[in-house]
């Protein structure tokens, strides 16, 4: 991940400078705006920094400190409903938040976007870019699930000790030995999930090329026990 840390700033970077341009001349905006001057700053940061620098605790501090702005539109949108992770062709992975009540299902169909607000199957959700959303964009990680969160969950990140993978149907469950991430909040954690449900979530939609729902996130002792179901 260290030799990708460079593509992910540009992106990172691109896609702020959109938001903050959107939020501020046209939807008028503040919060959204200092949102997206946030993204940029991050973006920039990454960018400067030389891929020999780019050690853990650079990643970890970006990803547990960028997760922290998408709060701030949660609350202005009121959402609270768990967010459907959502993978483009590219690998860019989208989270559709649900701001209508109803059974739980993922956006299908044609999807019509005004800003931050994305309609599908008569319900809006929504639209909310999580730091793990560009972290493989353009990048072939394959299909495989294990491996990856290996890779980038345990190696990269060092966001667990180990993860064991237990399969059933359509669901998935991950348990994550020692996670230590810096704790979110229920705003957030409620939405997109913890900083490492939400990297386990985006690796499977990735992997899988499919949507993918956090079911449920449980603390017990020293495993964090997240079941995930694909659609």
């Amino acid at each position: 991940m260290f030799d990708r840390i460079h593509t992910f700033g540009i992106l990172l970077a691109a896609y702020a400078v959109v938001m903050a341009v959107f939020s501020f001349f046209l939807a008028q905006n503040m919060p959204l705006t200092l949102l997206g001057l946030g993204f940029f700053a991050i973006g920039a940061f990454l960018i400067m920094t030389p891929v020999r620098r780019a050690q853990t605790e650079t990643i970890r501090a970006l990803l547990e400190g960028s997760i922290l702005n998408v709060e701030s539109v949660i609350k202005q949108l009121s959402a609270s409903k768990k967010g459907y992770f959502v993978p483009k062709e590219d690998g860019t992975v989208l989270v559709y938040a649900p701001l209508e009540g109803g059974e739980e299902s993922p956006p299908t169909g044609q999807i019509s976007v005004d800003g931050f607000i994305a309609r599908a199957n008569n319900r809006s959700y929504l639209l909310l870019y999580p730091p793990t959303s560009f972290m493989f964009t353009g990048i072939n990680i394959g299909e495989d699930f294990e491996g990856s969160l290996q890779e980038y969950l345990v190696e990269s990140t060092k966001f667990a000790e180990d993860v064991h993978v237990t399969y059933e149907d359509n669901k998935i469950m991950v348990e994550i030995i020692n996670p230590n991430a810096k704790p979110v909040s229920e705003t957030i954690k409620k939405v997109v999930g913890s900083t490492e449900a939400s990297l386990v979530a985006t690796i499977l939609a990735v992997t899988k090329k499919k949507t993918v729902w956090i079911e449920s996130e449980e603390d017990v002792d020293t495993i964090k026990f997240v079941k995930l179901r694909l659609f």
